[in-house]
């Protein structure tokens, strides 16, 4: 999973890839892009004045119900 770029919002001003702690983001002519590399931190998401960069969800899916576990320790 990575960070998304709205390419609707994105300026490719560069702010985003200044600020990548790891260098996930690239800045192209038109817009920003994202590599595998993201770790999700979100500094990307927070400096971004466009607001064109979001995160994906996380856990969004139907919780598991723990009582159909069975014979797993943990």
């Amino acid at each position: 999973m990575k960070a998304l770029i709205d390419l609707q919002k994105c300026t490719a001003c560069g702010v985003c890839q200044d600020v990548c702690p790891v260098g996930a983001i690239t800045v192209l002519e038109t817009h920003a892009e994202v590599s595998d590399d993201c770790t999700l931190c979100g500094m990307c998401v927070d400096t971004c004045e466009f607001q064109a960069i979001t995160l994906p969800e996380v856990g969004s899916g139907a919780a598991a119900d723990a009582a159909t576990y069975k014979g797993v320790w943990a």
